[in-house]
This record gives C-alpha cells, structure tokens and sequence, in this order.
C-alpha cells in the first residue's frame, strides 16, 4: 500500500545502513567470543596444571619427596595411581602433552609442563595473556615459566 506518495518498502540507503550496522555489531561480538573462548582455555589449563602439581606435593609428603624426572609423556611411578600410566599420551586442550619435570630435570624448575612438539604449533598468544593476567609478566621468573628446549617450547607451572 502506498501512504502519501511514497513506495512501500525500504529505499537502498536503508538497507546499506542496516547491513552495516549488523557487520559492525558481528565483529564486536566476535571479538568478544574469542576472548571468552581463551580465558575458557587459560582457565581450563591452570585448573588442570594445578590438580597435577597438588598430587605431586601430595606425593612428595607421602614419600618425603618429589616424584624423579620422567620422560617426557610418562607419568612418573609416584604418580601412576591416581593418573594412571597412559594419561600423559594424549594432548590437553591446547594441543601440549603434559610432562612432569621433577628433581634432575634440564629445566630450571619443578612442576608439570605442557610441551609442544614445535613452536609453530605453540599458542604463543595464549601464554602471553596467561602471563600477564596470572603471573609476574615475565617468561623467566614466576610461577609460569616458559622454556624452549631443541626447538620445542615448554610452559613449566612450578611447585617451588
């Protein structure tokens, strides 16, 4: 129906400015959706690093010591009954193998690692935000250390 002279419907102008606007509210939201998604990720990964790391102190007070250094994906015997001995074999949900590096370790600290088989599949951004919302903001000292061993980085989550 046509009111006053003018057609029904909606002119061009209209319709870009809509189908800008929606683009402009997606992006925003999308921006928004992978931040959510990291700090599920971040979080995901320090609940887990810190369950681990508590049944090796666990261990430690049991036995009056830190379970040895291990090979990397091998869950050190101190350790095998509550995590079982295949439990390091498969990746977390940042593609990383757990690895635990106890006394004689090669790395500086104590405590469970997530290691990667590259650092082209490292998700260097994640550990830059965890770094900074978590820790001292420095891959060197604090409790979330990260380390590069033969081309393969490690992010250390200490118990010391």
């Amino acid at each position: 129906m046509n009111h006053g002279g003018r057609p029904a419907g909606f002119s061009l102008v209209e319709l870009v400015i809509v189908l800008l606007i929606i683009g402009i509210l997606a992006v925003v939201a999308s921006g928004r959706v992978l931040n959510i998604r990291n700090e599920a990720q971040i979080n995901a990964l320090l609940t887990e690093a810190n369950r681990l790391n508590r049944l090796a102190l666990i261990a430690q007070q049991l036995n009056g010591k830190l379970p040895n250094n291990t090979n990397e994906r091998i869950v050190p015997s101190e350790l095998q009954p509550p995590l079982f001995a295949n439990s390091f074999q498969a990746t977390n949900g940042l593609g990383a193998y757990w690895d635990w590096n106890g006394p004689g370790t090669s790395l500086p600290v104590m405590g469970m690692s997530c290691l990667w088989d590259s650092t082209s599949v490292e998700p260097r951004r994640i550990y830059t935000q965890m770094e900074a919302k978590y820790d001292d903001k420095s891959e060197t000292t604090g409790k979330i250390r990260r380390h590069v061993l033969s081309g393969r980085p490690f992010w250390c989550f200490s118990v010391e």
